[in-house]
């Protein structure tokens, strides 16, 4: 885990500005409005107020339950994304459940995705899972691997599936 975070930590450095909040701890939670690039590392992470600026993440349990406005790349064992995301969203995660819109692209590797029916992902969708299910809309492309691959929603641009 010291790895991943070390990793995810160097790769944002190029974004790290002097108007950023950096919170550890085992359960963090983020209750106010942030204008802010917010860093966060804990057991369980909850995000449920509105975020202007980019967001990281690394967490065991992370909640994320109001607007993200800008990019999103997150660590985590469990994510629940019940937050409109106004830009990309990149993540590696074992289980991934998708219940609000993504309006960038969907970059993701997990053990188990899910983008519910009513969800529409505004970019393209890359997925490496074991397993990957898919009832919303995707307006771009949609390139996906893993052990099982399901599409019940729509896609208007091209599907490239490997399983």
């Amino acid at each position: 885990m010291k790895q991943l975070l070390t990793f995810l930590l160097l790769c944002s450095l190029t974004t790290l500005t002097f108007a950023s909040d950096i919170q550890t701890g085992e359960d963090i939670e983020i209750n106010e409005r942030s204008t802010q690039n917010l860093y966060l590392v804990g057991g369980n992470v909850s995000v449920n107020s509105p975020v202007e600026g980019d967001l990281l993440v690394a967490g065991g349990n992370v909640h994320l339950k109001d607007s993200l406005l800008d990019d999103v790349l997150l660590a985590a064992g469990s994510l629940d994304l019940d937050a409109y995301c106004g830009d990309d969203l990149r993540m590696i995660a074992g289980e991934v459940n998708i219940s609000q819109d993504i309006l960038g692209d969907l970059i993701v590797t997990a053990g188990e995705v899910r983008i519910e029916k009513n969800v529409t992902i505004h970019g393209s969708v890359i997925a490496l899972a074991g397993e990957i299910e898919i009832y919303g809309t995707v307006l771009g492309d949609v390139r996906a691997a893993g052990g099982e691959v399901e599409i019940h929603g729509d896609v208007q641009g091209r599907v490239d599936i490997r399983a």
